[in-house]
């Protein structure tokens, strides 16, 4: 069921030039959605419009802060939009929390690395520490560099179509994880321990 309603919403999106053409409950839940569904690389494209309506657009008009209308009027210091910086660090950096294990016991990665950016920074700073999830295209493909902090566990999921072609300092994943540690479904899903990861996704 949720396949049709997705396409229909991409369609939806299609029909308005790929633009955010909603407010700060459209911010939270098609954004959200789009993520959570796969569809990073459509939110990234709806944010980096520049064309009205757009966060461009207020840039442009001299923007500083979140405003409330698109074009320009209301409130000039909307918090409310800022929602979107959550689907950035969720379904762009890929780094969000386990609703079963809160407070990033168990972090979840899945970093957009086919959202058509060629790298991206990501940290947050936990009750445990620092998570990052790093990545960068490079010559030979991605390069992904990640940091568990101690006393967690993260679930690293990558597309199926690097299953083969994965490194993790220099070494096959199986050789390093063990196979048990590797999940295969709709997507490849690493389990990780505390720790520093240096990964390469072979092109």
């Amino acid at each position: 069921e949720k396949q049709p309603l997705l396409e229909l919403l991409i369609k939806q999106i299609e029909e308005k030039d790929w633009h955010l053409d909603f407010g700060i409950l459209g911010v939270k839940y098609v954004m959200h959605t789009l993520g959570a569904m796969g569809g990073a690389d459509i939110g990234l494209r709806m944010l980096t419009q520049k064309t009205y309506p757009s966060f461009q657009t207020w840039i442009d008009l001299g923007a500083t802060t979140l405003w409330e209308c698109w074009n320009g009027g209301g409130s000039h210091n909307h918090h409310m939009f800022s929602d979107v910086s959550a689907f950035m660090y969720k379904f762009i950096g890929g780094i969000s929390p386990d609703e079963e294990e809160p407070g990033f016991k168990h972090i979840i990665l899945r970093p957009a690395i086919e959202c058509g950016l060629s790298y991206v920074e990501c940290s947050h700073e936990s009750m445990y520490g620092k998570i990052k999830c790093n990545w960068a295209k490079t010559d030979e493909g991605v390069a992904l560099d990640i940091h568990i902090p101690v006393g967690t566990y993260a679930s690293l999921f990558l597309p199926k179509s690097y299953k083969d072609r994965i490194k993790e300092n220099g070494k096959d994943i199986r050789d390093t994880f063990g196979i048990n540690a590797i999940i295969e479904g709709e997507e490849l899903e690493i389990r990780l321990t505390s720790g520093r990861y240096h990964f390469k996704l072979l092109s």
